[in-house]
């Protein structure tokens, strides 16, 4: 397990809850054993449907039950390490229970798996869901490996089942894409982050809009696709999240890469926001011309990237992502918190002072790379956001650290601003890979490996405590 400070931190964390009494309100940043089983819940397979199950994002319902998507994976025993990924949706109960009629199986109640949307890809991965006013799903994500790569689109019923109207028998495919964010414009139009691959340059960044039913908007952009690319024939560009302005302008999010002059073939990689009209051409009013592409202010570093992001009501944006904090050419990628106003500039009052607009932190010690997964802005003004991380000896636990509205760590949050949980009590592996609010409360989605004996990696939402509960929640 964790051989780490904020290991040890979250063992005392968990110890101190385990002998308080019941009733005692648990502090901000621990399981809330209210929900689930000791606060987290599980979709687990059989073995024959599949060995691992995932969720990669999340969205509430108004009636607080919780719809999460990713993939599951079943393994080839002759074959271990080929992926044969499909993409699934999942349901939960307010109190943690798995909506057993959501999808209608009886051998693994609450699952949805999706029809092989690409034949001959073996990796089809949902990244992004979204809840309907009517109480439809929509999840978009990628098909690809061993095939033609595409984005898709697929809606579901509130049932779970497949809406025949929308696209060709509930699914939207878009080939030479990956689609890895979804937002809805005032209008329910389905706002998508990506990009493409296979063109000059190699990986485009882009923003697709889709009408209601699942067809391109011809409005948009001319063809319903707009790309962001830089007059450099050489720059790469990737969207990994988009977010919607109550105007309907867009906001999209990633990482833009150069052409390292100094090492040919290698290339230097920044933040990239851009500010998209509704119509989709960009938003000259935003930073240079519609896009902010820039490294960490005040810094030297090799690769920034933004992997989650925050828009909020001002029109300013919040973002989490990495950084390379590697030294001698060896990348180790650590974590940033920033802040840019509406104009499209670096918030100077936020983060630290020498790299005004960011924080940079490392959120596990002894970490190899650390990406967020999720960040959300709590009503009182706070951020909160969840980080993968990969460790030299594989474990790995949900991690998740809270900052004041400044950028400042919180040290309220768990203990030292950070909280670090084993849901797999001893198991091999837990992954934070989605963070939603629900009444003040965060919900963590991601898998958890119990045994290495068992073979099997469950679906898992996990519910922390917060004082929120108690506190006006205008915007959770």
């Amino acid at each position: 397990m964790l051989r780490t400070t904020s290991r040890w931190l979250a063992l005392a964390l968990g110890a101190a809850l385990s002998s308080a009494h019941p009733s005692a309100q648990a502090a901000d940043g621990a399981l809330d054993p209210t929900y689930g089983s000791g606060g987290a819940a599980y979709l687990a397979l059989d073995g024959i449907e599949g060995q691992i199950a995932a969720a990669f994002a999340a969205a509430p319902q108004t009636d607080g039950k919780l719809v999460v998507a990713g993939m599951r994976n079943w393994i080839d025993p002759q074959r271990p390490f080929d992926p044969h990924m499909r993409a699934v949706v999942a349901r939960f109960d307010a109190n943690g229970a798995v909506d057993a009629p959501f999808g209608g199986r009886k051998d693994i109640p609450g699952l949805v798996v999706l029809p092989d949307v690409v034949p001959g890809t073996q990796q089809q991965i949902a990244q992004a869901v979204a809840v309907l006013v009517d109480g439809s799903i929509v999840v978009a994500g990628r098909a690809d490996a061993f095939g033609p790569r595409h984005g898709f689109l697929a809606k579901l019923a509130p049932d779970g089942s497949l809406d025949q109207s929308f696209g060709a028998r509930g699914i939207v495919l878009v080939p030479g894409v990956e689609f890895w964010s979804l937002a809805m414009d005032s209008q329910q139009r389905l706002v998508v982050g990506g990009h493409r691959t296979g063109s000059q340059p190699l990986w485009q960044g882009l923003v697709a809009r889709f009408l209601p039913d699942g067809s391109l908007d011809a409005s948009f952009a001319g063809d319903g696709i707009a790309e962001l690319v830089d007059a450099d024939p050489e720059q790469l560009g990737y969207v990994y999240r988009v977010a919607v302005m109550p105007d309907d302008r867009i906001v999209a999010a990633g990482e833009a890469g150069l052409s390292d002059p100094a090492l040919p073939g290698n290339y230097l990689y920044d933040f990239s926001l851009a500010r998209l009209q509704p119509d989709g051409t960009l938003d000259a009013s935003f930073a240079d011309g519609g896009r902010l592409i820039s490294g960490i202010p005040g810094a030297d570093t090799a690769i920034d990237g933004i992997d989650a992001m925050v828009l909020e009501r001002s029109g300013a944006i919040g973002f989490a992502g990495h950084f390379d904090a590697g030294k001698g050419g060896n990348n180790q990628l650590k974590s940033v918190l920033g802040r840019v106003t509406a104009e499209g500039k670096f918030d100077a009052a936020f983060g630290d002072p020498a790299t005004p607009g960011v924080r940079r932190f490392e959120a596990v010690g002894g970490a190899l790379n650390e990406h967020a997964s999720g960040l959300v802005r709590q009503s009182d003004g706070k951020w909160l956001l969840t980080v993968r991380y990969e460790l030299p000896d594989g474990d790995r636990d949900l991690v998740s650290l809270r900052f004041d509205a400044s950028g400042a760590e919180d040290p309220s949050y768990g203990l030292a601003g950070r909280s670090a949980i084993d849901l797999a009590h001893g198991g091999v592996y837990d992954d934070a890979n989605a963070l939603v609010l629900v009444g003040g409360r965060p919900l963590l989605a991601g898998a958890s490996m119990q045994s290495t004996a068992v073979g099997l990696t469950d679906l898992s939402v996990a519910r922390l405590d917060s004082d929120l509960i108690y506190a006006d929640r205008f915007e959770d």
